[in-house]
């Protein structure tokens, strides 16, 4: 999920910078984007 979410944000232009560096930074940033979305969608 978490990197279908990352493409997802990459055209929606949303800040991701070090997607690969730090795993877990990464993890984090995609929980609280996926709610986020989920936010959008409902």
């Amino acid at each position: 999920m978490c990197i279908i979410q990352s493409i997802l944000l990459k055209q929606r232009n949303i800040l991701i910078i070090f997607p690969n560096i730090e795993g877990e930074f990464f993890k984090i940033k995609c929980g609280h984007i996926w709610h986020f979305l989920q936010n959008l969608h409902m």
